[in-house]
């Protein structure tokens, strides 16, 4: 029974490997903090507009997340906790491996952090 168990749950995370799309790599031009906005356009599915300040965050800080691509992010489940203290959105994304996380500030919508998901 337990060798199923290791069974499913490596094909589970063999499936979710395999869902993203491989990510090549941050413009060279990504130092300027508005250098994503080309990169990340907005999409009508976010209505909140987190997948494009998160994606435009991404780009700004030239963060590696690969296999992911930031622009195609969706949005697993969002939270409201304390981040230092303070009101936060912690905002959990479909991709890789265990999920990216990125806390935004609850009343500006600013990335106050970003998580890659361990790999």
């Amino acid at each position: 029974m337990a060798h199923l168990r290791t069974v499913f749950v490596y094909s589970l995370l063999l499936m979710a490997l395999t869902a993203c799309t491989p990510f090549t790599g941050l413009p060279k031009q990504a130092s300027n903090p508005n250098s994503g906005a080309e990169h990340c356009p907005p999409r009508q599915n976010d209505t909140t507009g987190y997948l494009t300040t998160i994606c435009m965050y991404i780009y700004a800080k030239q963060i590696d997340v690969s296999p992911a691509r930031p622009a195609e992010y969706e949005i697993k489940r969002i939270e409201e906790q304390l981040w230092n203290g303070r009101p936060a959105v912690w905002v959990f994304l479909n991709c890789c491996y265990l999920g990216d996380i990125a806390i935004m500030d609850k009343d500006s919508g600013a990335v106050l952090d970003f998580r890659p998901g361990p790999h």
